[in-house]
């Protein structure tokens, strides 16, 4: 169960006046976890941890860790906080100590991964990416894989009749592409597309007739997952050690990014890696340009009703960006992403766009 921020702290506090508040997990979401507590003004009175090794002083959490064993006789007397990612297993444990969701215990791994002062949204203009992932939970948290996988399971079972303005306007430069390039099958490398959540719209909403080779390029968890339980004769998974083999091979007729570029370490290193691939077509989508001369690399802490993560987000200097992606490509069409409105400190408003890009050399 996902409670809202303010009502988590009102609710942990009144427990605490009458229970020990209690951490359940000793690593980096724990340290956030009492990290957060500490700036509400919460006390921690002390952390349990299944791992024999890690029951002892924790120097770092400045708590003695004990064995959640000890909370099934403890019942009614503590309140335990969920720092971990593994919400399912643990749920499942303390209700087999007897305890209850919300009454006794809840999952404030949710709020660990926001600012110190509980807000969500893109934070910061950091000096390097290392920085800034010193401070995250990073691109390859399984809460990350866990929430997409779900999702991805319930679009395939129940496409969206009603499409977003992302998914229209990818279908949109499809069929500009289809009409420039007519084929029966076409080659696809879709850049940072999860679980293949492009490929499911594509075939939903085209006429079954039309086939797909997509390959999706994603992080080495996702693209575990996204092996185990989506691939097909269609669609399969990539990650960055096989890019030079696909680069080599070639051959794509199209390559999406979408909500990708300004999610690497590096977004004109990997903008080169795109275009080293001469597609005739590339569709850059929901792309965060400011008016800057230069990129901003700030912190994207997600709500928790996505799913519990924080992680490194550039904003892309327009004028700069689109020099560089006009150098050897035509832009055909050029839209904004009502959906990708957000603000970078809560105060410059910034509007995700997209773009269909055709390589020059097609013309040549």
């Amino acid at each position: 169960m996902i409670i809202k921020i303010q009502q988590a702290i009102e609710l942990v506090k009144a427990k605490a006046q009458h229970r020990s508040i209690v951490i359940f997990g000793t690593g980096s979401g724990a340290q956030k976890v009492k990290a957060f507590c500490d700036h509400c003004g919460i006390r921690i009175d002390y952390a349990v941890d299944n791992n024999e090794h890690s029951q002892q002083f924790n120097e770092s959490l400045e708590l003695d860790v004990k064995s959640p064993a000890i909370l099934e006789q403890l019942h009614g007397r503590v309140y335990v906080l969920l720092a971990s990612t593994y919400y399912r297993e643990i749920s499942a444990q303390l209700q087999a100590y007897g305890l209850e969701e919300t009454e006794d215990f809840s999952d404030f791994i949710h709020f660990s991964n926001l600012t110190p002062d509980g807000r969500y949204g893109f934070f910061g203009n950091y000096s390097s990416y290392e920085e800034a992932l010193e401070q995250c939970t990073g691109y390859e948290n399984p809460a990350i894989v866990e929430k997409i996988t779900y999702s991805t399971e319930a679009l395939i079972k129940n496409p969206k009749p009603d499409l977003d303005s992302r998914s229209q306007q990818l279908l949109a430069s499809f069929a500009h592409i289809q009409a420039a390039l007519p084929k029966s099958e076409y080659r696809v490398l879709d850049f940072g597309g999860a679980l293949g959540a492009h490929y499911h719209t594509f075939k939903a909403h085209l006429p079954p007739t039309l086939r797909f080779k997509w390959f999706v390029f994603e992080t080495p968890p996702m693209s575990v997952a996204g092996k185990k339980h989506f691939a097909n004769e269609e669609l399969d998974f990539i990650t960055k050690s096989e890019l030079e083999q696909y680069i080599a091979q070639g051959n794509f007729d199209f390559i999406i990014a979408s909500s990708f570029i300004q999610h690497t370490e590096e977004p004109e290193a990997y903008w080169d890696i795109i275009k080293r691939f001469n597609a005739p077509y590339v569709l850059m989508n929901r792309l965060p340009l400011i008016d800057k001369e230069a990129d901003i690399l700030s912190i994207q802490y997600v709500e928790p009703t996505i799913y519990d993560a924080s992680y490194p987000a550039w904003f892309l200097a327009e004028h700069k960006w689109l020099k560089l992606m006009q150098q050897e490509h035509h832009m055909l069409l050029r839209w904004t992403i009502p959906e990708d409105e957000v603000y970078l400190d809560n105060k410059h408003k910034v509007i995700g766009q997209g773009m269909l890009l055709k390589a020059t050399a097609v013309d040549a």
